[in-house]
């Protein structure tokens, strides 16, 4: 009997699979009639009986299937039939789902659905697996399948947004010395592009990130993993960051109101330069600002153990109305003894936390528990990398303050950010 009860009349949508024939032969397709709507599913289970039922399912949902119980046509399947969605079991004799996912590679486009009648943690163990061998993950489809539960997965697909990558100049960049990486900061060169944040509890833009992007005169744009290395090897963060501090200032001052913040990174590093809160306090004073109007943002700590002279340097900036922001918390060398020795306003969750959210329970206890920590704390949150509306409505759901990412918006230059801002306070 199909699970869910699915009417009787869509039971032959998918034929039986006799396994005494050839592995070749051990594929079936759905016999109903396509649906421009629907997609192309190609379903793996070694049980005949499952893979006919999730088949069937699958075609009652509007969509064209494709079933197997043999590795070898699977991969034929996938070079002739090109699914848009596979449903992939997790234990198989043979080779396992761990097997096919590897083997699978980055290379296949199609999205992936993984069921198992194992318990969850090794369902998200496969989970983060298929995110490691580069697929996008729709969910998990525990074993026995409702058909509700599958057309949720299945309904996840349209909606999903894909985050087409910056278009900038794919030229390499010479290695350049000191004096011309200075030179072109000073001409104006380095230009803050500012990605909006979205607050969670009103729905409006409440600030930006800066993120620098460099106009080459003869290379495009370039993005920061293209030249920070060679600022960083001369020493040279320090003058990047009052280039990015003060076009920040300047952005922030042009804005209607007083509560937008932008954030500025920072290396620890740079806050340790001599005269660094005198550069902070002038720089704002110069545009009209208050300090509360600007985050930095620490984006690495070098090793475990802060000097003294450190630790203080950043509470003066706290003391003096300055936001500070724990950037990436949860990976590098970040740790709880930060948020114990330094008072930090703002934590930033990782994007590798919110890979695989929605299917994932690990991950939103992970998320769950890192947004009661801050608020015990005093602290709040900022979820970036979000990316479709699933993991919004999630991180929402999470208790999450702050959404940054693709979904909200692109980095962009500060007259479109300026005019997105005045958009959201007209809403």
């Amino acid at each position: 009997m199909v699970a869910d009860n699915i009417e009787s009349s869509m039971k032959p949508c998918v034929h039986e699979i006799d396994f005494r024939t050839s592995p070749a032969a051990q594929v079936s397709q759905a016999a109903a009639v396509k649906r421009p709507a629907g997609h192309r599913i190609l379903v793996l289970d070694d049980e005949i009986d499952v893979a006919n039922t999730l088949g069937a399912q699958v075609t009652a949902l509007g969509h064209q299937a494709l079933v197997t119980t043999d590795h070898t046509a699977f991969f034929r399947a996938v070079a002739t039939f090109h699914p848009d969605i596979v449903i992939i079991d997790t234990c198989m004799p043979g080779r396992d789902g761990l097997d096919i996912l590897r083997e699978l590679g980055g290379a296949c486009t199609a999205k992936v659905v993984v069921t198992s009648g194992f318990g969850r943690r090794m369902i998200e163990t496969m989970i983060q697996s298929a995110h490691h061998y580069g697929h996008d993950v729709l969910g998990a489809l525990p074993k026995p399948a409702r058909l509700a539960t599958l057309k949720e997965l299945l309904n996840r697909a349209p909606r999903r947004k894909s985050a087409a990558p910056l278009p900038q100049s794919g030229a390499t960049l010479p290695n350049m010395s000191a004096s011309d990486l200075r030179g072109s900061l000073q001409r104006g060169e380095f230009e803050a592009y500012f990605q909006p944040k979205l607050c969670l509890h009103s729905k409006a833009v409440c600030g930006f990130e800066a993120l620098v992007r460099w106009h080459h005169p003869h290379l495009g744009i370039l993005s920061p993993q293209k030249f920070l290395p060679q600022l960083q090897a001369h020493d040279l963060e320090a003058d990047l960051f009052r280039t990015m501090l003060d076009q920040s200032c300047g952005f922030l001052s042009r804005l209607p109101g007083s509560t937008a913040r932008v954030a500025v990174n920072a290396a620890l590093s740079t806050v340790q330069t001599p005269g660094f809160r005198g550069i902070m306090d002038r720089m704002v004073a110069r545009h009209g600002l208050g300090p509360e109007r600007l985050i930095i943002e620490l984006t690495e700590f070098g090793s475990n153990d802060l000097p003294q002279s450190a630790i203080e340097a950043l509470a003066r900036l706290r003391m003096a109305g300055y936001i500070l922001s724990i950037d990436d918390f949860g990976t590098g060398v970040s740790s709880l003894q930060r948020l114990v020795r330094i008072p930090f306003s703002e934590l930033k969750i990782d994007r590798s936390f919110l890979r695989g959210l929605t299917c994932s329970t690990a991950a939103q206890d992970i998320i769950s528990t890192l947004v009661s920590l801050a608020r015990s704390l005093d602290m709040f949150t900022t979820a970036e990398g979000v990316e479709d509306d699933a993991t919004l409505r999630h991180i929402g759901e999470l208790g999450c303050d702050v959404a940054q990412g693709f979904l909200i918006a692109r980095p962009m230059r500060a007259d479109a950010a300026s005019r997105m801002y005045r958009t959201t306070m007209t809403i």
